[in-house]
């Protein structure tokens, strides 16, 4: 298995027992609009279970403001502290007890990979699920002036219809 700048095998992250394997790579993903790419400077660092994933994810993303549907850009700054077990390692009966917070990891399998890529892309993707306002003097949620179609653009009405569906009669 060859390994990319995306993707490592989990035979090269046992070779470093002794230090760290360190990554910075920059993403850009077709559903997210960075302006500069995603930035993640990470490491993998063996221990007793598996490996850890730690590091940090930042750049600028644009979303749409939740209330006007305009761009908005903001900056991300992710902490990123993963741990992976190898699946050897877990008991079936571990598998069904009640999990407390330390208990959070992702199982993985020796002959497996890890998806640096994708890991940075989901990580990015929670962090931007949450509410966006761009806090102009203007912003208004647009459906209030769904009664006056000429104050709403073409664009505005085409994101809404996109986000809500279509219009409605009675």
């Amino acid at each position: 298995m060859n390994s990319t700048p995306h993707t490592i095998p989990v035979s090269e992250i046992l070779r470093y027992r002794d230090t760290a394997l360190d990554l910075s790579e920059a993403y850009q993903y077709d559903d997210i609009d960075s302006v500069e790419g995603i930035r993640s400077d990470l490491h993998i660092q063996l221990n007793a279970s598996g490996f850890r994933v730690y590091g940090n994810i930042r750049g600028s993303v644009t979303v749409p403001c939740d209330r006007c549907l305009e761009p908005v850009c903001e900056p991300i700054a992710i902490r990123l502290d993963e741990q992976y077990v190898f699946s050897w390692i877990m008991p079936a009966q571990a598998r069904d007890q009640e999990v407390q917070i330390e208990d959070f990891y992702e199982e993985i399998d020796e002959d497996g990979e890890l998806d640096v890529r994708d890991l940075v892309h989901q990580m990015v993707l929670v962090e931007t699920a949450v509410q966006h306002v761009c806090g102009r003097e203007s912003c208004q949620f647009p459906l209030t002036r769904l009664e006056q179609p000429s104050a709403i653009s073409e664009e505005t009405f085409a994101a809404l219809s996109e986000k809500f569906g279509p219009a409605r009669n009675g």
